[in-house]
This record gives C-alpha cells, sequence and structure tokens, in this order.
C-alpha cells in the first residue's frame, strides 16, 4: 500500500504530464498564431484535449476524402488560409504541396502548419 501512495500515484501523474506536454505547447502557439475567422484543422487523428487548451473549435478530419471534402465546402473556400494541426508521419497521407503550406511549430511528433487557400 505504501509502495503504490508513494510511488505509483505520483509516477502516473508524472508520465501524464509529460504525456501530455507537447499538445499543451502546440496549444500555445496555436493561439499565438491563429488570425481572426482563421479555422483550425486537426488531420489524421483526434486529440480532443487540444480544443480544452486551446479555447477553440477544431475540425477533426480524419481521412484524406474528408479533407478534400472540406476543402471544396463554401465555408473553406472564402477563407484565406487555415491553421493544420497533424503528425508528422501522417502529412504525406493528405498530399499537401510543400509550396501550399507553412510550418509555423512543431512539438514532438505534432506539426502546426498554415495552408494557403489554392
Amino acid at each position: 500500500i505504501l509502495f503504490f501512495l508513494l510511488v505509483l500515484i505520483p509516477t502516473t501523474f508524472l508520465i501524464d504530464s509529460v504525456r501530455q506536454l507537447p499538445l499543451r505547447q502546440l496549444a500555445t502557439s496555436i493561439v499565438e498564431f491563429k488570425q481572426p475567422q482563421e479555422e483550425i484543422l486537426m488531420l489524421g487523428f483526434r486529440k480532443p484535449s487540444l480544443v480544452f487548451y486551446t479555447e477553440n473549435n477544431i475540425k477533426m478530419l480524419r481521412t484524406k476524402d474528408s479533407f478534400q471534402d472540406y476543402l471544396q465546402t463554401e465555408d473553406s473556400v472564402t477563407k484565406k488560409t487555415v491553421l493544420i494541426v497533424t503528425y508528422t508521419d501522417k502529412l504525406d497521407n493528405f498530399e499537401l504541396e510543400q509550396k501550399n503550406y507553412k510550418l509555423l511549430d512543431q512539438q514532438g511528433i505534432y506539426l502546426l502548419l498554415r495552408l494557403n487557400n489554392v
């Protein structure tokens, strides 16, 4: 019982805080870089905690097809840029041309990009 109280519980809190650290850092960057009327998209994964940390709505698009559909919507066409959060290894899945986006921040495996509407 002492081991559980003195070692295991504090270690669990430490591990959880380290695991969420890159997301909290990325959330700070999102708040810093986000322009008015700019939407935030999360591509290829779901981390609802990012919504909490940024205090912004985030559209979560898991597939390339859903992303392509979003780009064709009237709401998307009227926006000049969107912020994109994705994993480094998921970026290729969405076939973004490097000339169309700018890397704003990277925290661990997470990327923050600004995509120009093309």
